[in-house]
């Protein structure tokens, strides 16, 4: 009989302690559909990284970001990755992509657009005049959608040499010269290592 109880106790304290316990669920059970949120994207072949979401609306109507949750993908990835609706734009100059997500039998696509840089030139300051020291560059590129003058943010690689140092934000360089006679060279869609398709601009400073 006292075995008895003790089962039975074991077996109550078993059933409550299952009570207690929170089972997780995924976000996807019970959707309807899902959608990419931002549609027909038009962005620059320069701009910096972007971030699209994703919604799941369930079979009562409800909604939910899914973002995380879904599985994404683009058609061409020399124009372009995606990892969980983060958007890296790779060194191609422009084109046309499909932004794909899929959750079993569920999916949605957009087309993204990438601008086509034409053309570039630098923004600097006078740094003949006023000799060593550190100044800031930055490039504004013109565009095959007639955009003009739009800051250059990535897929720009800055070079110097005679012992200058740059550090890189954002596309944008500050550089810090050394002594004279210094080259500073901005190279589109391509390092030293690579070619361009549009040519490289290189600035001579003799400084004082």
């Amino acid at each position: 009989m006292t075995k008895i109880n003790s089962t039975i106790l074991i077996l109550i304290a078993l059933f409550f302690i299952s009570c207690g316990e929170v089972t997780k669920t995924s976000p996807l059970i019970d959707i309807g559909s899902i959608a990419i949120d931002n549609k027909n994207i038009s962005i620059y072949s320069t701009d910096a990284n972007i971030s699209d979401s994703a919604t799941a609306t369930y079979n009562d109507n409800s909604t939910a970001t899914v973002t995380d949750d879904v599985s994404w993908s683009d058609s061409n990835n020399t124009i372009l990755s995606v990892t969980q609706g983060k958007i890296s734009i790779s060194t191609n100059n422009g084109g046309d992509t499909n932004l794909s997500i899929n959750y079993k039998k569920f999916n949605d696509s957009t087309l993204v657009h990438v601008n086509k840089l034409t053309s570039f030139n630098l923004v600097y300051p006078d740094v003949n005049s006023t000799g060593t020291g550190s100044y800031t560059f930055s490039a504004k590129g013109n565009f095959d959608n007639n955009q003009t003058d739009r800051l250059i943010k990535s897929n720009i690689f800055w070079t110097v040499n005679n012992g200058a140092v740059i550090s890189i934000l954002d596309g944008v360089a500050t550089i810090t010269f050394i002594t004279g006679d210094t080259n500073v060279t901005a190279t589109m869609f391509g390092d030293t290592n690579k070619s361009s398709p549009i040519a490289p601009i290189t600035v001579n400073f003799k400084l004082n």
